[in-house]
């Protein structure tokens, strides 16, 4: 058996399967990838469709290769893709029970920082010995 088809196709596939992704088709894809196992191969026919159709506008490929013609018609053929910036990232911590808001340490101004923060925890420890909870040999353990 020729090997120079087998591994034709399949560089085909990836490369229609790395378009579907880029244009915001994951489920065509996956299948595309899926069309790779020997007894799904008519599952390449999901890349292909997938690489010639409109990119979604939100993705990766409307942005880099759309005028704004290609970019209206993609906005018409996907409504419920909204295209929008991503939001604020939600702290990584947040103050509540536990965290020294209950024992009245007041850790607000700390919240962006991660629990394993060394600059949190020698806040935390600074007080809770002005609190009183701690003594001075707790602190320097």
């Amino acid at each position: 058996m020729d090997l120079v088809p087998v591994i034709f196709l399949g560089g085909l596939y990836v490369i229609l399967a790395y378009v579907c992704f880029q244009k915001g088709k994951t489920t065509f894809g996956w299948l595309t990838l899926a069309g790779l196992i020997p007894f799904l191969v008519f599952l390449g026919i999901f890349g292909l469709v997938g690489a010639i159709r409109y990119a979604k506008p939100n993705s990766s490929w409307a942005n880099a290769r759309y005028n704004r013609h290609r970019m209206e018609i993609a906005r018409r053929r996907f409504p419920q893709e909204p295209v929008t910036a991503p939001g604020p990232a939600p702290p990584l911590v947040r103050n509540g029970p536990g965290l020294g808001q209950d024992a009245g340490l007041g850790l607000g101004e700390d919240t962006a920082l991660p629990p394993e923060s060394p600059v949190r925890i020698l806040r935390f420890l600074g007080k809770a010995y002005e609190a009183g909870v701690i003594d001075a040999e707790a602190r320097l353990r």
